[in-house]
């Protein structure tokens, strides 16, 4: 009768431990899903302030458009890249939260700058190449900390880009 006791005894002390391994075990899961949710919501948030700023950018100073084109940055800096800069704040590794700050700084002074002049096209892809470097070193702390490998990661086509606005020019001065 003792045995069966403890033989019970062992089989209910097995299933609490491994209720709780499976208990931690889905949290520290649910808590890499949010972290990992958050960090692609800040690469999703930088493009849409991104094409915004460059709207800024290209806008001629002192009209409508241009107006609007800088009210529709404060939208998008609003709505989503501030929220997700905090997010990832709140849910983020120290490391990643560095790379965080330096990629915010970088994005506030392209808007700074865009703010005051009037960019061509190929001005403005090389004002956007520091936030390119910041987004990068953002991706490699993300990686790291989700103990991922390095992968090199093309983030502009130059040539493609040139040669859109090759043909945008030779558009404009055949029209």
């Amino acid at each position: 009768m003792n045995a069966a006791i403890l033989a019970a005894l062992a089989g209910l002390l097995g299933l609490g431990i491994g209720r709780l391994w499976d208990a931690r075990s889905e949290a520290v899961r649910w808590r890499r899903d949010q972290r990992i949710r958050i960090y692609e919501g800040l690469v999703g948030a930088y493009y849409q302030v991104r094409e915004a700023i460059r709207v800024l950018a290209l806008s001629e100073p002192g009209t409508t458009a241009r107006q609007d084109a800088e009210m529709r940055v404060y939208q998008v800096a609003a709505d989503a890249w501030n929220r997700q800069v905090v997010a990832t704040w709140l849910q983020g590794s120290t490391e990643v939260i560095a790379a965080v700050e330096d990629f915010d700084r970088v994005v506030v002074a392209l808007f700074h700058d865009a703010r005051t002049r009037c960019y061509t096209w190929h001005e403005f892809q090389d004002a956007r190449r520091p936030t390119l470097e910041a987004l990068r070193s953002y991706i490699e702390a993300v990686r790291r900390e989700l103990r991922l490998p390095g992968l090199n990661v093309t983030l502009e086509y130059p040539g493609f880009y040139a040669a859109l606005a090759d043909r945008n020019s030779t558009d404009e001065s055949s029209g």
